[in-house]
């Protein structure tokens, strides 16, 4: 009952308190309305016919996997430093078609439920019913370290012959595995023409700060128009 009536104001009621074992969450929130955000690195999507490749609790063996991969430019980077994210699609059934549970019914016999198999249905049906991803992020926010960390995850890919994307060098931050996106306080090129660590200020980014308050509202309604 406690949990339905939290809302948004929880996140100032860990901010303003003075728990020390609440220094941590506080710091994560400081990081969010900074948008220092973890990067995102990459992924790879182990192939495994019989069963799912890794559980959730593996995330910190592959992190220290993957650090291994990289040799000594990895050095850099300790394993609290990335986050392994391991996500896994199905239909519902894990690896098994979810079809097979379903019965059928045929006009010349509606009160018969049969099951149908696989040749019965199509040819064409996948034999694959799961798929998995697993997802490296970097915590720290200098572009060093995204390079060796996507090195030593590409390194870690190749060593269990898994396939990894290809790094966009296209991308307007020129981040390993990342896409551009736009926040009020301006785009990562931005960020990375003033050659700081730190998140621009509103009057460095590339929305400034109006004059009065009806300039903001107008250029919010344009920034954020309903669907």
């Amino acid at each position: 009952e406690a949990f339905s009536k939290l809302n948004d104001s929880i996140l100032s009621l860990i901010a303003m308190s003075d728990n020390p074992d609440l220094k941590p969450a506080q710091e994560m929130i400081k990081r969010i309305e900074k948008r220092q955000l973890y990067k995102y690195i990459g992924q790879t999507a182990p192939i495994d016919e019989n069963k799912v490749k890794y559980s959730k609790s593996q995330g910190s063996q592959i992190v220290e996997d993957i650090l291994a991969a990289g040799g000594n430019e990895c050095k850099l980077l300790e394993p609290k430093d990335l986050l392994v994210d391991i996500v896994t699609f199905d239909y519902g059934s894990g690896k098994h078609n979810p079809i097979d549970k379903m019965k059928f019914y045929s006009k010349s016999d509606p009160d018969k439920p049969v099951s149908l198999k696989r040749e019965h249905v199509s040819h064409m049906l996948p034999s694959l019913f799961s798929e998995q991803h697993v997802r490296l992020y970097c915590k720290k926010l200098d572009k060093k370290c995204f390079n060796v960390a996507w090195k030593c995850f590409q390194n870690w890919c190749q060593s269990k012959d898994y396939g990894v994307e290809d790094l966009n060098d296209d991308d307007d931050d020129g981040y390993p595995g990342s896409t551009p996106y736009t926040t009020p306080f301006g785009t990562p090129s931005s960020r990375q023409k003033n050659n700081s660590s730190e998140v621009p200020s509103p009057q460095s980014a590339s929305m400034p700060i109006p004059s009065n308050v009806s300039e903001v509202a107008k250029k919010l309604s344009f920034h954020f128009k309903p669907l």
